[in-house]
């Protein structure tokens, strides 16, 4: 029992002490990021987002007849799913109000329906939402399916790219990439470039349409409603920059410790008979932990930013919410 050590500080690169310098790095990054030891502006040490917009474009050109098909079913999709909050409406306005039937709805109602009787309004209503909705989800479906489609050619050709690229370097450069670090090249790096199809063109694509679309319909609708929603750009912003500047550094850098921890883990089995050899198993495997152990810290510091920005987005949407409940209440009554 002598043996017991009952401190609790943490010691020399243990998974502690190196997570608290990655906190503390993270925070003088923060405070450096566009400066240098002298203070001044830091020149740019990376391509910027326009080259590598171009250098991506570029090589999506052998796919633009599919992108357009995919993208143009996005948008028809899109659009689409704004028409049934109108369908709501006019069903508030014309069915349980006293307004009258747009003159639309009576153009495209079946001549047998009888639009004096407010329940068969109701159901053509409901029709028309419901095949809107069908015809949205099949040409949503095409869309999706033809930029996955593009996104998965694009994988497996810069995996072959990588592949190529990998196998042709120097030596001195393949063992500092380690076995680990060469499959996370070959399998994620460039995986992840297929995906990026997804992250950068379509969903913002999508985005962009929905939000537009919106505010037209809320400028259509009452300007003040309008106004109303400008004061979500702020919190757009806020968690855009959180997202940028803080989250997505932190998940470049659990990449890196990942293919760290993945390249040990395979010298250390390719190199068994050394480590058997020279009694190394338990140091092996405390390095291992250690990695380990600073992988969740990492994951635990990450999910704690983004549950922030999910917690902000949780309280803003059902305040602003509420808030158009109010007003909307007030214009009726």
């Amino acid at each position: 029992m002598s043996g017991i050590r009952h401190d609790t500080a943490p010691r020399t690169g243990s998974s502690r002490s190196r997570f608290a310098r990655y906190r503390e790095e993270l925070a003088r990054r923060g405070r450096e990021k566009h400066q240098d030891a002298r203070g001044k502006p830091k020149a740019a040490l990376q391509r910027s987002f326009g080259q590598l917009l171009r250098a991506y474009l570029a090589l999506l050109r052998p796919y633009r007849p599919t992108l357009a098909v995919a993208f143009g079913a996005l948008a028809v999709a899109t659009c689409l799913a704004l028409i049934p909050p109108a369908g709501v409406k006019i069903a508030i306005d014309c069915v349980f109000g006293d307004q009258p039937l747009p003159a639309w709805l009576a153009r495209v109602a079946p001549a047998w329906l009888d639009l004096s009787d407010r329940g068969a309004i109701l159901a053509l209503i409901a029709g028309l939402t419901l095949a809107t909705i069908t015809v949205k989800v099949s040409v949503g479906v095409i869309g999706r399916n033809r930029a996955t489609i593009v996104a998965k050619r694009l994988q497996v050709a810069l995996r072959r790219r990588a592949f190529t690229k990998a196998i042709r370097l120097p030596l001195a450069r393949v063992h500092e990439l380690k076995a680990g670090g060469v499959a996370s090249l070959i399998r994620e790096d460039a995986g992840a470039a297929g995906e990026l199809l997804f992250g950068l063109l379509y969903n913002p694509f999508r985005a962009v349409i929905q939000l537009l679309g919106s505010l037209v319909i809320l400028a259509i609708t009452d300007w003040r409603l309008l106004a109303g929603a400008v004061v979500l750009l702020p919190m757009v912003w806020f968690s855009h920059r959180t997202w940028i500047g803080r989250i997505r550094p932190i998940y470049r850098d659990l990449k890196k410790l990942r293919d760290e921890i993945d390249g040990h883990a395979a010298e250390t089995f390719s190199g068994i008979r050394v480590v058997r050899g020279f009694a190394r198993e338990g140091a092996e495997a405390a390095r291992f932990s250690r990695g380990t152990n600073m992988q969740a810290r990492t994951e635990l510091l990450v999910w704690w930013w983004s549950r922030g920005v999910e917690i902000a987005w949780e309280l803003f949407i059902p305040a602003a919410t509420a808030a158009l409940l109010w007003y909307g209440g007030t214009q009726v009554v």
